[in-house]
């Protein structure tokens, strides 16, 4: 090969590259015209003959199978930037970011840091490629940023996705989810949502009542489905009598503020509506706009009464929620939410929102976290009548 074409297909590599590839060339030829020398003299080959022939033609192939290799090696990215080349992340000239190191982030459980040379590329071009990336290197990335004091490296800094398993929510001593202000669980049918309420409210049932206080729970099941079995308790509500329940919480909120009683005096209320916009829809216009009137006012001031709303639906829309973004403290996703809603309740988390939710799985968003929280509902077919008696005992 002449070294004209050799130098075109150079031509894209950087000048160490060309400079390796150069030195191959030398050490290549200064074996090749050793090549009579050692055939001749050394090995005693006749010259012309066919072992002769047979001895040129294989080193001739052979040192330029080698240069071939050289070359391919010296174009082609390291065995980890493959990932890199394949996102298409590259500078002006068509060289692409390569990785020098990965180390553990000693600020952060679990967490890495991918250090790169950025061969130019801006900090955009990375930010801009952060999904991509997060494929490459099967990690979710918390934030992208140059190195200190250089744009010559950035690190990528995520947490593998075999650390990001959900979080299993059950009936136990743990305190996640406990102690809300007010909560939306949203999903469609069987996605998980009613068994999840049940072991929440068991679990706040009983983490409230430790502290010596008083708890009453309000059920309003439109569907006298869910809940039915505990239809003989005096705060059940079922179908119509749903409205009964809300209303009544509501004068009970009403009365803590007109009498501005101490607080550490009242008993803690949580007040649960099952299928809400059922409800609403099931209902005159004008009863329905009312009861959106005092669903609105437990939740915005529910909290400061000892009062804790809990509402569950399928879907969640301005008509019925007009500005769920505000309203709720905590929200509860199970499955998998449609882009409009992913917009009116997560807009700021969309980017978080990346596996696909089972039955039982939800995307858990609670308000002053910087992350969402991803779970899995357990329950275990022994702990269902615990479950329902601590609900039952605090139903009157």
């Amino acid at each position: 090969m002449k070294k004209n074409k050799i130098m075109n297909i150079l031509k894209k590599i950087n000048y160490i590259k060309v400079i390796i590839v150069e030195l191959y060339i030398v050490l290549a030829q200064l074996v090749w015209h050793c090549k009579e020398y050692v055939l001749l003299d050394l090995m005693k080959v006749k010259q012309n003959s066919i072992q002769y022939y047979v001895y040129v033609f294989g080193l001739g192939a052979v040192l330029t199978i080698i240069l071939i290799a050289i070359i391919i090696k010296l174009i082609n990215p390291r065995k980890n930037n493959k990932g890199i080349v394949n996102i298409g992340l590259k500078n002006s000239i068509g060289e692409y970011p390569r990785q020098k190191k990965i180390f553990k982030d000693k600020t952060k459980d679990n967490r890495i840091v991918i250090k790169l040379e950025t061969r130019n590329v801006p900090l955009t071009g990375f930010q801009d490629k952060q999904d991509d990336l997060e494929t490459v290197y099967n990690i979710k990335i918390d934030y992208i940023t140059y190195a200190p004091r250089t744009t010559k490296y950035v690190l990528i800094y995520g947490t593998p996705m075999k650390y990001l398993k959900p979080k299993e929510y059950g009936f136990s001593e743990d305190s996640f989810l406990r102690n809300i202000k007010n909560e939306l669980i949203m999903g469609k049918t069987r996605s998980g949502k009613t068994v999840f309420a049940k072991i929440q409210l068991a679990n706040m049932g009983k983490e409230l009542s430790s502290f010596d206080n008083i708890v009453e729970i309000y059920i309003a099941d439109f569907k006298n489905e869910d809940f039915i079995e505990l239809a003989d308790t005096k705060n059940y509500y079922g179908y119509l009598n749903a409205v009964d329940g809300i209303n009544k919480v509501h004068s009970i909120m009403l009365e803590r503020i007109e009498n501005k009683d101490n607080r550490n005096d009242r008993s803690t209320i949580i007040l649960l509506i099952d299928e809400y916009s059922t409800l609403l829809s099931e209902l005159p216009k004008k009863e329905a706009e009312e009861l959106q009137k005092k669903v609105g006012a437990i939740l915005r001031s529910g909290a400061s009464k000892n009062i804790i709303p809990i509402i569950i639906d399928q879907e969640a829309y301005s008509n019925t929620f007009p500005n769920a973004k505000h309203q709720f403290r905590t929200l509860v996703c199970f499955g998998n939410l449609e882009e409009t809603q992913k917009d009116m309740l997560l807009k700021d988390y969309k980017s978080q929102i990346k596996e696909i939710n089972k039955c039982g799985e939800a995307y858990v968003y609670q308000d002053g976290e910087e992350d969402l929280t991803r779970i899995r509902v357990i329950k275990r077919d022994d702990e269902e009548n615990i479950i329902m008696n601590e609900i039952r005992s605090k139903m009157g």
